[in-house]
């Protein structure tokens, strides 16, 4: 048997079959979708596992009766099910990979599906559209919509829902001690983006404690807080409502403030310096501003070689 296996392996391995295994497997992940689900059913197949790319998208999906969201994270679905997405499937991302070859092979109109992504990854092969990232100030959000949903001058939005109890938001501080308008929520970490420096979050933090505002650091269970702060974990479901309560923000462009972005406090977003993205710099690219999703708050890059800069430009905010 042990021979038979390897035999097996070795045929499926070679680069001449890949492409065939990889269409069968991908038939297999799509037949099994369609037998669980409504057959009627659209597929928007998510081939990353950002929240915020997750959250920009579904910002935007009128259609909810009839989809179902293929994605490979299970916290993506806390964001589907905030825009009333209630059919999810997720699968590694192996099985996504090769959803994504099937369906572009056999057809997205033939299969109803649609890969929500203008470039996504190997499955498309569309790299010429990554040159007009920030050209004539075209931004991510710009470049989502015009690939998936048309005119990106003409966007519909969609908003998420939140739980907006109040009873339950105001236990929920009271009981990690968030005291209204007069606490900062910092969430100081991205998964695509460098963060400052500790001893410059250490100056933020001091700032608002000698304000006397209570300081909490947005982490998971298990992460260390920043110095002089209280952890907290944030449930997505109700994100917006306790930063509406606790009234001021601080964060590291992430996809935590894609999520918060709609909330009425005071929001002082970080945005690393170095990268480009076309043409473009993070802030140009990812601006809650420029993208039209965030109508209270600032954007800022940080400088690399003044980094106390940012912490200035912090006391001014939100002075």
């Amino acid at each position: 048997m042990s021979k038979l296996k390897t035999k097996v392996k070795d045929y499926v391995c070679r680069p001449e079959n890949l492409p065939y295994m990889r269409l069968l497997v991908g038939y297999h992940v799509y037949q099994s979708i369609r037998k669980k689900y409504n057959s009627k059913n659209k597929l928007y197949i998510f081939p990353f596992c950002g929240l915020g790319d997750v959250y920009l998208v579904c910002q935007h999906i009128e259609e909810k009766e009839y989809c179902t969201a293929v994605l490979i994270s299970t916290n993506a679905t806390r964001i589907t099910k905030l825009f009333q997405i209630e059919s999810n499937e997720v699968i590694n991302t192996f099985r996504m990979s090769c959803l994504c070859y099937y369906v572009n092979i056999i057809g997205l109109d033939k299969c109803n599906a649609q890969i929500m992504h203008y470039d996504a990854y190997e499955y498309l092969h569309i790299g010429v559209l990554m040159n007009m990232r920030g050209v004539n100030g075209v931004n991510y959000d710009d470049m989502l919509y015009s690939f998936l949903f048309g005119d990106a001058s003409a966007k519909k939005f969609v908003a998420p829902k939140f739980i907006q109890d109040e009873v339950d938001v105001v236990a929920f501080c009271d009981s990690v001690g968030i005291e209204k308008d007069k606490s900062i929520i910092i969430a100081p970490d991205a998964n695509s983006m460098s963060s400052l420096p500790v001893e410059t979050w250490n100056k933020i933090v001091a700032v608002f404690l000698n304000k006397g505002y209570r300081v909490f650091t947005n982490c998971p269970p298990g992460v260390e807080p920043l110095v002089n702060t209280k952890a907290v974990d944030i449930p997505f479901e109700k994100s917006v409502p306790i930063l509406n309560y606790a009234g001021n923000f601080i964060g590291l462009r992430s996809g935590f403030c894609d999520l918060i972005c709609s909330s009425t406090c005071r929001k002082f977003i970080i945005y690393e310096p170095t990268a480009r993205w076309g043409i473009t710099d993070n802030q140009g690219y990812f601006g809650l501003r420029d993208m039209g999703i965030m109508q209270t708050g600032i954007d800022y890059t940080f400088d690399i070689n003044n980094f106390d800069d940012c912490v200035e430009k912090v006391k001014e905010y939100f002075n």
